[in-house]
């Protein structure tokens, strides 16, 4: 009797050590970069001040930075505490929703297991990927945002062919 394991299964169990991977020594380092800090202390401001709606840094008021990383990183204050592994973690959770999403979107156009799971592998292994996920800036949910966009429309777009097909 041969045992055959899918490749789904290997794919859960690397997005499980990604995550924790990515999450060893999260925040044993300060606030490194000048973007970073200015979206965690906005954040921090926005918490203490309870004001959700006007974001603030030195009476400056960044309205033209997207308010999404605010809101994210205030929800997550409020669970882990005022530190860098509370202004950072939930980028790691945004890392491995985009290999979720590479993942499928893979599926979609391949759909052989072993090329979709390389394809995500290759993915995380780009520095990119990695940085973006360590520096609290806008740029990791940006990305997340738009792999979804691009997973939904394939989604749309291959019922629609099913559809008339």
């Amino acid at each position: 009797m041969t045992f055959k394991i899918s490749t789904d299964k290997y794919f859960y169990l690397f997005l499980l050590i990604a995550f924790l991977a990515l999450i060893a020594g999260l925040g044993s380092y300060g606030l490194a970069e000048t973007s970073e800090a200015r979206y965690a202390e906005i954040s921090r401001e926005m918490l203490v001040y309870g004001d959700y709606l006007n974001p603030e840094l030195l009476g400056i008021f960044p309205f033209h930075k997207p308010p999404i990383t605010y809101y994210i990183t205030i929800l997550v204050y409020y669970f882990f505490g005022l530190n860098e592994f509370g202004a950072r973690i939930f980028l790691q959770v945004a890392v491995i929703i985009k290999l979720l999403l590479v993942y499928r979107i893979e599926n979609f156009l391949y759909k052989n297991k072993s090329v979709v799971f390389m394809a995500s592998l290759v993915y995380f292994s780009l520095p990119i990927v990695l940085i973006g996920g360590r520096n609290l800036i806008t740029d990791a949910y940006l990305t997340t945002f738009v792999l979804r966009a691009i997973y939904c429309w394939q989604v749309y777009t291959s019922n629609r062919m099913q559809t008339f097909l």
